[in-house]
């Protein structure tokens, strides 16, 4: 992790760089020998995480200032993430509002460009981990074993919920074609305070419906928005 500034000739500077865990390969569902996150900057600047490649992924939360102060690292904490799932990966940034971040589950993930089919799903999970109030390391406060989805999800302040588009395999119509099941989606809510899904509205079934970690944005008439593989999707509540 680098910390870059211009300098007094307007040439990049390293302020500070810090080291992470990997493993040093790609992980099933990553691109990256590193970590598949761009950082989230969070706390009012004071710090910056992503989730690193270590043989049990964590979220790492690195502070942002320098000189740090007395007795102070550059490390705040390192929390494992999804220790209950299959394995871990994450190609998407986290979330990051206030004190809390919100990493979701890409491992596995296996789309064939060339057949434009779903291989192999990815992992279910999504967890919320807050930066202690003094600074000094992390709690994981809620994990969601159900929710899998590819897509970076967005948080509303305002409603408190986390809004995603989730991936279910229905294992009743396994057939050659679909060796995990066919692949079911639905915009999801996730309450932001205990993890719960709040609820869930099906979009479609099949691969076109999927998506390559896009960012999901809410526009300003309050509707979110999501590209996935068949072209642009939004929902909306009905008046």
């Amino acid at each position: 992790m680098y910390r870059v500034e211009a300098g007094a000739d307007d040439d990049p500077t390293v302020v500070w760089s810090e080291p992470y865990d990997t493993i040093g390969e790609v992980r099933l569902g990553q691109y990256e020998l590193g970590s598949g996150t761009s950082p989230t900057i969070l706390g009012n600047g004071k710090y910056v995480a992503i989730t690193d490649n270590a043989d049990q992924m964590q979220v790492t939360v690195f502070r942002t200032d320098e000189p740090l102060d007395p007795n102070e690292e550059r490390i705040v904490c390192e929390v494992r993430v999804f220790e209950n799932q299959s394995g871990q990966a994450l190609s998407n940034s986290l979330i990051g509002s206030r004190l809390s971040l919100i990493a979701t589950n890409n491992y596995s993930y296996w789309f064939d460009w060339e057949t434009g089919e779903l291989l192999e799903p990815s992992a279910p999970g999504v967890e919320r981990t807050d930066i202690n109030p003094n600074g000094n390391g992390c709690t994981k406060v809620w994990s969601n074993t159900k929710v899998a989805t590819t897509t970076s999800p967005r948080l509303s302040t305002r409603t408190g919920l986390i809004y995603t588009m989730a991936r279910e395999m229905d294992t009743n119509k396994v057939d050659a074609d679909h060796p995990y099941g066919l692949d079911v989606y639905y915009w999801t809510a996730i309450d932001f305070r205990t993890g719960q899904t709040v609820w869930q509205k099906m979009v479609g079934t099949g691969s076109m419906f999927d998506s390559f970690y896009p960012g999901m944005a809410i526009g300003p008439n309050e509707a979110p928005y999501y590209g996935g593989y068949g072209g642009l999707m939004s929902i909306r509540d009905t008046p």
